[in-house]
């Protein structure tokens, strides 16, 4: 009955009447207090239920009462806690409007879009919402919820408006209990900004002079605003235009520009800012004026509407928020408010003597998301906590743009180590300092001592550093990422750390100016050309020698720093990407040319040229792209790393298949974040070859079935033919057989079917010498079990799972039955519990859980028209264990095939058999005899009894 239905646990009575689509029952539960945001155990909220079920009229009437239309359900990251337990099908985190389009409710959606709902949110534009939600549900099953009546006020404005007199008088003033943050507007202090504008809870005043002329206002405040839209993917921020200087011009005057301004931008940022119909024009040294009351009671609405909203916080991340100031002071430096982690650990511990490590790391990560606090987890040492994040801006970045500060009539970026203690003499640890400044890419050193800073960078590239090749060889190509309309822009934030990025990410070292950057690899030269509006990144390549292949792999890497910085730096901005005019790149024209994908792909399709529109000359397709039968790991980096969330599956395949060691994968997992993690493996990939690589898309293939990648039409023949034709298609001789189980001194198990034998594979591929289990079928017995065993392992052998054990080779020949598999090191599950194996702890146990489940329903999946596809005997004798403790759930061959419209089974009768382990039995089919979607399921949580 849908994600909603399937939540059912936590349902409040207007969720109940939303999904019913029982609209004057919802308008009169709303009209009687029922909590429009109230979520059931997926995080539905009630909107969720009307949106899927299609109830246009539900949506309006909980719209018009404030319904968050952006609300996203979070059935994914509750996997640990919610669907080992009932054994749910796992479902993606959607808003309303994607759950209405799914169901293809055109009515809803409509009124969705109209409403304000944001119809490019994906998965990648809200993971960082989920990855919150997580953290705070597992935080307060563990810590109680406190109230946290408390906002934060940010001002944001130019040099000279009046932001930190206005900051006074709001303190002054007594708005109540709120955060008042101070962003200054000169340019050096913005590239740190953007670390705090995606904060819940806070309330942006944009201060603006009045005594500028009406095209300078409207062009700093629509600056401002572009800005805080770059920075946050996720919510609608409230947004106060404050006009200062009030006293210097005629009142009527300064009201009617002021409404101009409020009037005009409103609408342009409609759809993606909340911005105050009040006009306001103040004198900020005052605070017992009018203006100043009008502004107080504003702030006061806002707060009130964000605070009626926000949650319980957890109670131990409530009590670090009481003791920053006091820490900020007492032990620390105010001018220096930073602790590492032994010493903030004692302090919380002052707080509460019993807290955990991992615990107090999830709820300072937690204090992270809400702005409260900054959490570096830096690979070279212990976490780094700052107490007060504005601190960094404020002192730090103020204190290094100062010139006397530094070397006078500095014109480079390049600073000293000694500059820079002689600039902190009053920080105790510089070094520590440091750090700080390069975790959060704001400088790069190559030698220790001397640092780049490109955000100080003042030239812009000269003319002869990209001059025309006069070789008729010499070849171009390029992309251009473009903002996708006016009310898109870059943070500031985002092309100095593009720039900071290349120097760590390359081999040689690039040139860089304030507005490029120039790199060389081998044949090939690189230029990342920031357009001079800031709008569009692009992205150039060439070669001498026409080195079409080089050129694609340095456009690709350079696309992907850019994409990777952008998605982290700068998540609100809206881009499109283009192709760059090869033509036009070789004659060095002054602008830059692109043409969209659809003028590439209608000419491809139509195989014609493309007419440029404005140098009017004819280019063919080949000549524009340079990547169409590239690495794919390459070509698809960037979408990798937005599908990758969850690597866990396919390392423990890649592990097992012997293309990443162990060490491999434990660097993998260290990364803090999921994009850090699929970028790592993606980085190790690229260096085992392309056996590694193709092996790596087989698993992606089925692990990630959803991903779409855009790979050459050779690759994906190349991936099929793996996918049908894998190691476990290797067929053995009986004499080869016999040769390998001759000298084995360990039997695993004997029966009635046979004998498993412990032996060493011997073949003419990578595994050879492997560690196998190899099941002998005895000789004159009845092998139709074996036999259907062996069956359904081929049936499924282009279908591998990381947690399904596989089968590695077969021998039918001369009466001699056998089936290979990998060896278990640590058993079955039954024997370990047995021995009360210490390393399975409730965290292991879960983790075990979770690779069952995921298996069951892999196979559960793998079904061919009407044909169904059951275990029908899942117990802890059949799952296995690896090195690492990793469940193996073995016997493919144990799968049963029932035709969808054949509910019912008998005990006897071939494959319609069931010897199903009573213990481990589905009562349901004890019943019935009849099997359905979570037969297997029950059996799976008996096995954890």
């Amino acid at each position: 009955m849908g994600s909603f239905h399937t939540g059912q646990s936590d349902l409040t009575s207007l969720h109940v009447a939303c999904w019913a689509g029982q609209t004057d029952v919802a308008g009169l539960l709303m009209k009687h207090g029922a909590n429009l945001e109230a979520r059931d155990k997926l995080q539905n909220t009630s909107l969720h239920g009307a949106a899927e079920q299609g109830h246009t009229e539900t949506c309006e009437i909980l719209i018009r009462s404030g319904a968050d239309i952006m609300a996203v359900n979070v059935v994914s990251m509750m996997y640990e806690r919610v669907l080992i337990l009932t054994f749910l099908p796992l479902q993606y985190e959607k808003t309303p409007l994607q759950l209405a389009a799914e169901h293809g409710h055109t009515g809803t959606c409509e009124l969705l879009i109209r409403s304000g709902a944001d119809v490019m949110a994906t998965i990648k534009t809200v993971c960082k919402k989920m990855i919150q939600e997580k953290s705070y549900h597992e935080l307060l099953q563990t810590s109680d919820g406190v109230r946290v009546n408390r906002c934060k006020v940010a001002i944001c404005g130019g040099e000279e408006t009046g932001k930190t007199t206005l900051k006074m008088s709001l303190q002054k003033a007594r708005v109540g209990e709120v955060s008042v943050w101070d962003f200054a507007g000169r340019s050096e202090y913005v590239v740190t900004h953007s670390m705090f504008m995606d904060v819940e809870n806070t309330v942006f005043i944009v201060l603006y002079s009045i005594m500028d002329d009406r095209k300078t206002q409207e062009r700093k405040v629509y600056w401002w605003l572009s800005f805080i839209k770059s920075c946050s993917p996720n919510r609608q921020p409230d947004v106060i235009l404050v006009a200062s200087h009030g006293d210097m011009v005629p009142v009527d005057q300064g009201q009617r520009n002021a409404a101009h301004l409020v009037h005009s931008l409103k609408a342009v940022f409609k759809d993606h800012l909340r911005i105050a119909d009040e006009v306001i024009l103040m004198d900020c040294r005052r605070t017992r004026t009018p203006e100043m009351g009008r502004l107080k009671t504003l702030l006061g609405s806002f707060k009130e509407a964000l605070v009626e909203h926000q949650r319980d916080m957890p109670k131990l991340c409530a009590e670090i928020m009481k003791n920053l100031p006091k820490w900020s002071t007492t032990k620390t430096s105010y001018k220096f408010p930073v602790m590492k982690w032994p010493e903030y650990l004692d302090a919380v511990k002052e707080i509460d003597r019993f807290v955990t490590e991992d615990f107090l790391q999830q709820s300072t990560r937690f204090l992270h998301y809400l702005g409260e606090v900054l959490f570096i987890t830096p690979s070279t040492c212990d976490p780094i906590v700052i107490l007060a994040p504005n601190w960094l801006s404020t002192d730090i970045i103020g204190r290094m743009i100062v010139p006397e500060n530094l070397e006078p009539q500095r014109k480079s970026p390049y600073v000293t180590k000694t500059e820079i203690q002689h600039v902190f003499q009053d920080v105790a640890d510089v070094d520590l300092l440091i750090t700080l400044l390069q975790e959060f890419q704001l400088c790069h050193s190559y030698d220790g001592q001397e640092f780049i800073f490109s955000w100080l960078l003042t030239e812009t590239m000269p003319p002869y550093e990209w001059q025309t090749i006069p070789d008729p060889k010499a070849r171009y190509f390029g992309k251009q990422v473009q903002c996708t309309d006016s009310t898109d822009m870059f943070s500031s934030g985002f092309f100095p750390r593009v720039q900071t990025r290349l120097m760590r990410e390359l081999e040689n070292r690039p040139k860089l100016w304030r507005d490029g950057a120039k790199c060389a690899d081998r044949n090939v030269e690189g230029l990342i050309k920031l357009s001079p509006d800031g709008r569009a990144v692009n992205i150039c390549v060439r070669s001498v020698q026409g080195d079409k292949v080089q050129c694609g792999k340095m456009l690709q890497q350079l696309e992907n720093v850019v994409a990777d910085v952008l998605d982290e730096w700068s998540p609100g901005t809206g881009v499109v990407e283009k192709v760059l005019s090869a033509r036009a790149l070789k004659e060095h024209t002054e602008e830059f040319h692109s043409y969209s994908h659809e003028v590439i792909n209608k000419a491809r399709t139509e195989n014609s040229s493309i007419i440029n529109p404005i140098l009017g000359f004819k280019e063919q397709v080949k000549d524009l792209l340079c990547r169409e039968d590239e690495d794919p790991l390459t070509k698809n980096r960037t979408e990798l790393i937005q599908a990758l969330r969850v690597v866990g599956p396919i390392l423990d395949s890649l592990l097992s298949r012997g293309v990443l060691s162990v060490e491999e994968c434990d660097i993998i997992r260290s990364k803090f974040t999921p994009h850090d993690r699929a970028r790592m493996l993606l980085d190790i990939l690229m260096t085992k070859g392309e056996e590694a690589r193709l092996i790596f898309l087989c698993i992606l293939k089925d692990v990630s079935p959803d991903v779409r990648l855009s790979t050459s039409k050779a690759l994906k023949r190349e991936v099929v033919k793996r996918k049908q034709q894998p190691c476990a298609n290797q067929k053995f001789s009986k004499e080869e057989i016999v040769e390998m189980t001759k000298d084995s001194e360990t039997n695993l198990s004997v029966g009635a079917f046979g004998t498993v034998y412990r032996a060493k594979l011997q073949c003419h591929h990578q595994m050879n010498g492997r560690e196998v289990a190899i099941k002998v079928y005895s000789p004159g017995v009845d092998n139709q079990q074996g036999r259907e065993e062996l069956f359904q392992e081929l049936a499924m052998r282009g279908s591998s799972h990381p947690h399904l054990l596989p089968l590695l080779g077969t021998c039918d020949v001369d009466g001699c039955l056998t089936l290979i598999y990998p060896y278990m090191k640590n058993r079955d599950l039954l024997l370990c519990i047995k021995d009360k194996c210490p390393l399975l702890n409730y965290q292991q146990r879960l983790l075990i859980s979770m690779d069952l489940i995921s298996a069951v329903r892999f196979y559960h999946t793998q079904c061919i028209g009407k044909v169904n596809k059951y275990h029908g005997d899942v117990k802890s004798t059949n799952v296995l264990l690896d090195e690492n403790y990793r469940a193996r759930l073995q016997g493919p061959g144990l799968m049963r095939d029932l035709p969808s419209d054949m509910a019912h089974l008998s005990h006897t009768g071939g494959s319609m058999s069931l010897n199903w382990t009573p213990h481990y039995r589905d009562p349901y089919y004890a019943e019935t005899l009849k099997l359905h979607g979570t037969s297997d399921h029950y059996s799976a949580g008996k096995g954890m009894d």
